[in-house]
């Protein structure tokens, strides 16, 4: 798998450690600030330092050698680190070398009636490799994560993501190479983050150390879960777009009538649009809309709430549309952006 992103380990101090996280895959575009992104951090860089990746080469770099980082691994540590690490990535069960070519011969890939993710061979060595546990992952990474705070970014968002260069090249991606010429010695985006491990598991952190560095293709595996729900709090805004101390009922009944016409003369896509992104904004933090429904668009949504159908949205809801301080609308084929100069905020 391609490098999507690398990691620089900053600081460590206590619970807490900050991570510049650089985005180098130009298929990368979200700033992940999530609990299992951060576990994924950790157990990679315990990956890294079992396996023996310890190189000074171009894509990693550690402060210490190959024997010094083994004394970097707790034993009471390893059960606990290792089991993290099967339900992001799958476990390998071994298996014999009768058992590969047999499986291999009948296309088996089955492990007690359940799909794997696939078999393979490392010199002597033949296993299965076990589907991801990515459900039972992001749950234990609620309790190990304390906190995934974004403390500051740089030449962020990413060319190819901003709105000037969608309209100079009135494409959104699969630019012009001239576009990429352009742009091939723009900086990468990088955003720091700041990460504080509950301080129940502290000894998560021991092998964690300032200045480790290396390329990963972490990414946010909620994408990846069917029936996991993070742990959001509501949010309730308190900004209104029309003036709260207006008691004028002509201007009140203006005012409707206004919100009724904008509404009316919306397109299919636009009210589909607007509804969806009420419905999240009423039930999700910002952040966790970010989270959850941005990387796969709107598209999410119909994944995790497929039975659900809008009425025609009263007065309070038509408000709380123009409230709203941010919209997702990816991959929708919207056509015309005018009905925004509504959503002031």
């Amino acid at each position: 798998m391609s490098s999507l992103v690398s990691f620089l380990i900053l600081s460590k101090k206590d619970n807490i450690f900050d991570v510049e996280v650089k985005i180098v895959h130009q298929d990368e575009h979200y700033i992940n600030d999530m609990p299992n992104f951060a576990l994924q951090i950790i157990l990679e860089l315990y990956s890294n330092i079992k396996e023996g990746f310890i190189y000074n080469s171009g894509w990693s770099f550690y402060p210490f050698n190959k024997e010094e980082s083994q004394k970097l691994i707790l034993e009471e540590n390893k059960a606990l680190l290792a089991h993290l690490l099967e339900l992001s990535r799958g476990k390998k069960l071994p298996i014999s070398k009768q058992e590969y070519e047999r499986r291999q011969k009948e296309n088996d890939y089955l492990y007690e009636g359940e799909n794997t993710s696939g078999m393979g061979a490392s010199g002597e060595d033949y296993y299965l490799h076990l589907r991801p546990q990515y459900k039972i992952f992001c749950e234990l990474a609620e309790q190990y994560i304390q906190k995934v705070e974004v403390v500051k970014t740089t030449n962020y968002p990413h060319w190819q993501d901003t709105f000037e260069a969608w309209l100079d090249y009135q494409e959104t991606w699969g630019f012009p190479q001239e576009a990429y010429d352009l742009h091939e010695n723009t900086p990468a985006p990088t955003y720091q983050l700041q990460i504080a491990v509950n301080p129940a598991n502290l000894a998560l952190l021991h092998h964690v150390q300032e200045k480790c560095f290396w390329d990963s293709a972490a990414y946010n595996i909620e994408t990846e879960t069917k029936n996991y729900t993070r742990k959001y709090e509501v949010a309730v805004s308190k900004q209104l777009l029309y003036d709260s101390q207006t008691t004028d009922n002509k201007t009140i009944a203006n005012q409707e009538l206004v919100l009724l016409s904008w509404w009316n003369n919306l397109s299919v896509v636009w009210k589909d649009v607007l509804q969806k992104n009420l419905f999240l904004q009423s039930n999700y933090l910002p952040n966790g809309i970010i989270r959850q429904y941005s990387g796969n668009y709107l598209t999410t949504f119909e994944r995790f709430h497929p039975n659900n159908v809008f009425a025609e949205p009263s007065l309070q809801d038509l408000e709380n549309m123009c409230k709203m301080t941010a919209l997702y609308a990816s991959g929708c084929r919207l056509e015309d952006l005018s009905p925004l100069k509504m959503l002031q905020n």
